[in-house]
């Protein structure tokens, strides 16, 4: 009786701790889609509007608000490699930003550069989340 007890114990243990990886693994790789899916949209935006001019301040301050909540999710659940993928990211949208705000004379950076550059970091954060997830 008590071995049966004891057994059960540990198979109940053993089920909390799986199930809760599971709820673990499945709200990280929502944050990560999220978080993605949003840098994703600003980039486009960015580039469409940088296209036509200076960018106004309010514009761009709307943009990283709505992205920085999906940003803040990623710094408290993300591990290393993850939170340094997406601050480069970040960093990534906000120097863009800054161009297109000035009208082209913050920086070097062109609009095609911003496009190849926000991408390509893109591309290492969903790989990042993607190696954290043991996504192949």
């Amino acid at each position: 009786m008590v071995v049966s007890q004891v057994v059960t114990m540990l198979l109940d243990a053993r089920r909390a701790r799986r199930e809760a990886a599971t709820r673990w693994h499945a709200e990280r790789r929502h944050v990560y889609a999220s978080f993605a899916a949003k840098i994703e949209k600003q980039i486009v935006e960015i580039t469409l509007k940088w296209e036509g001019g200076a960018l106004p301040m309010s514009f761009l301050s709307d943009l990283l608000e709505e992205a920085k909540a999906a940003h803040i999710e990623v710094e408290l659940i993300g591990t290393k490699p993850v939170r340094d993928a997406a601050d480069a990211l970040w960093d990534g949208l906000a120097r863009g930003g800054d161009q297109a705000m000035s009208g082209g004379k913050a920086n070097d950076l062109t609009v095609d550069d911003f496009l190849r550059d926000t991408r390509s970091l893109l591309r290492a954060f969903v790989g990042a989340g993607r190696e954290e997830l043991g996504v192949q």
